[in-house]
């Protein structure tokens, strides 16, 4: 037995371990991917969450529907925005809805948020 206890020298141990780092690289990388590609799905899906919501209060202090879309459009303008009913009035309840497409590893992922309120007194 060789004065350092191990059998064959260090040598076929330094080539063990460059086989176990060089087979378990593309496997780390590829859970890596995976994990940032979920990680862009979950900003996507807040994103377009908040937007409902910042666009639910806009639509219960508006009668018209352009100030709600253009506060979608500042921040994700390939959205598209439904608001329900068209014709509004005081304390009845309006919805809005976000709808974008995500990317997620080359697949197309329809994304949608949903908000409501009360129309706020005072609006025609």
């Amino acid at each position: 037995m060789p004065p350092d206890g191990h059998l064959g020298g260090g040598r076929s141990q330094d080539g063990v371990v460059a086989l176990e780092f060089a087979l378990l690289l593309p496997l780390v990388a590829l859970l890596l991917s995976a994990v940032l590609q979920v990680l862009g799905l979950v900003r996507d899906v807040l994103v377009v969450q908040d937007l409902a919501r910042q666009a639910v209060r806009v639509a219960a202090v508006s009668a018209d529907d352009g100030p709600v879309r253009a506060v979608v459009a500042d921040r994700l303008a390939e959205a598209t925005v439904e608001v329900t009913p068209t014709g509004r009035r005081s304390g009845s309840t309006v919805r809005v809805a976000v709808r974008h497409v995500a990317e997620v590893a080359g697949q197309r992922v329809p994304v949608v948020g949903r908000a409501a309120a009360l129309v706020e007194p005072g609006v025609p």
